[in-house]
Formats: structure tokens, sequence, C-alpha cells
């Protein structure tokens, strides 16, 4: 149709200034970042740091429909496997 020869012949002609991209070349990167130095003492002061949160010491377990028993590991969650718990989990964390 006519709108579509038109259309592909303003794409043919369009040039970087008709689109906006005419000062692209023109422009200056941005400055570098000043290097960041932790302030562990501010760091600290507003943040104390923490243990990580001990596993618990009994075998969390639940019948799930009173059919299935799961087993729950602090880091994987709920699983059916007896031996793999919180407290037996080889990869907390």
């Amino acid at each position: 149709t006519h709108f579509e020869r038109a259309n592909k012949v303003r794409i043919e002609e369009l040039t970087t200034k008709k689109a906006g991209f005419h000062y692209a070349n023109a422009t200056t990167p941005a400055p570098p970042a000043p290097p960041i130095t932790p302030n562990h003492q501010y760091a600290n002061a507003v943040m104390p740091p923490t243990a990580p949160p001990a596993a618990p010491t009994t075998d969390a377990t639940i019948k799930v429909d009173n059919l299935v028993t799961m087993f729950y590991c602090w880091t994987h969650g709920l699983g059916r496997n007896a031996q793999h718990n919180s407290r037996t989990c080889k990869n907390p964390l």
C-alpha cells in the first residue's frame, strides 16, 4: 500500500539527526567514582555482627495428610529422608 511504501522510504532516509542521536558521540564519560574504604567501626555500631542461627536440637517432623512423615532441614526445607535433617545436614548454608 501507499502507507507501507512511504514508511519504507522514511526509514531508508532516516538520519541520526532526525532520530535524535546527533549528539551521541559528543558526550564525555562520567568520571570514575572514588574508592570506597570500609569503616568497620561505623558498620559494627550500626549493625553489630551476629553468629548464624544454631541448628535446632530436635528433629522436626511433620505428617502430611496423616500418611507421609517428612523431616525438616533448616537449609533445605522438608524432605522424606529421615537421615537428613538440620543436625545431620552436611551442607549447611
